[in-house]
């Protein structure tokens, strides 16, 4: 009969797991620990008007670990900011973090006691600082009649950012405004001259018809209004530069 042959003891060796051990202790401190939380942060392209708002946001993530920071949070929290489109936010464990800010590019301001602008698509928004002074000038309609031309029986701020980005693209050196008269017509002022496009649509075809007729006779609007809410068939109207071509209310906004 063979004799048995002994089982040989494996020995666990306490180092390796020793250090394992104390590795993941630090890296869980360090990924929780305060000391991991914001100490500095770069902010890029921040409109010093809207500072304090920024800094408050910033100053919400003191003794908060990087690894419980929500970026997108912050994110959202900046974008609160009417003026701004979107924000970008990064944070790494060492306590540095980076605001990227991305504001809104207004086509127009709207007319009021505070400053609001017009974005491409269409949305207004309150800024904290001026807008650019050269931009066209929006007035809204403010009676239920006035709408009657515009989309979907609401106001078609859309389209008329359309037409101030188009308009000053063609006119860029005029001082340009956009309104809504008592028919709910959309009508342009160029300097003092009066152009009338009716509905909120073909404003392609119109700004056509005009720049052919300004061609024809460079100074028609200084004596005339001009109509083109048939864009095929313009039409001619008296208008005097002291006349009031369209009616302007003081708002709120």
């Amino acid at each position: 009969m063979a004799p048995k042959r002994k089982r040989r003891r494996t020995r666990v060796k306490i180092k390796p797991l020793l250090v394992l051990g104390l590795i993941i202790v630090l890296l869980t401190g360090l990924y929780y620990s305060p000391l991991t939380s914001l100490s500095k942060a770069a902010v890029i392209g921040a409109d010093p008007a809207d500072q304090p708002q920024i800094d408050a946001v910033l100053s919400s993530l003191n003794r908060i670990p990087w690894v419980q920071v929500n970026s997108r949070w912050v994110e959202t929290r900046i974008a609160r900011i009417e003026a701004v489109d979107h924000a970008i936010y990064s944070q790494n464990i060492f306590g540095r973090g980076r605001l990227e800010i991305v504001y809104r590019v207004p086509v127009a301001h709207v007319h009021g006691k505070r400053i609001v602008g017009l974005d491409a698509t269409g949305s207004m928004y309150e800024s904290l600082s001026p807008v650019p002074a050269d931009i066209p000038e929006v007035m809204r309609p403010t009676q239920a009649k006035d709408l009657l031309l515009s989309i979907a029986g609401g106001w078609a701020s859309q389209k008329v950012a359309e037409l101030a980005v188009k308009a000053k693209q063609e006119w860029p050196s005029e001082k340009l405004r956009i309104s809504f008269n008592g028919e709910g017509a959309v009508c342009l002022n160029i300097g003092d001259g009066l152009v009338i496009f009716g509905a909120c649509d073909d404003f392609d075809k119109k700004l056509q018809a005009l720049k052919d007729a300004l061609e024809k006779d460079p100074n028609l609007l200084s004596s005339v209004s001009l109509n083109l809410t048939d864009p095929t068939h313009p039409a001619t109207g008296a208008y005097k530069k002291k006349d009031e071509p369209v009616r302007i209310t003081n708002q709120r906004q």
